[in-house]
């Protein structure tokens, strides 16, 4: 089983809320696709957008259709 693996963290300066980013490898799996999805929802929850937030959903949806298209194209 392949886990993704943190290649760099840099913390970015935007204002008052300093999220940090990350940058993650993924197979080209629909388990990668799955894992990156997973991945956004729990950065942007950490950072101060909540699961059930417009925020939260919306990048997460615009991740797992973009996952989507890589795995199957």
């Amino acid at each position: 089983m392949h886990s993704p693996s943190p290649q760099r963290h840099r913390p970015v300066s935007s204002g008052p809320v300093s999220p940090a980013e990350f940058a993650m490898a993924f197979t080209s799996t629909p388990r990668g696709a799955r894992l990156a999805r997973l991945f956004v929802a729990q950065c942007l929850d950490s950072w101060g957008h909540p699961y059930d937030s417009d925020v939260n959903e919306t990048l997460t949806l615009i991740t797992a259709e973009l996952c989507a298209n890589a795995v199957r194209h």
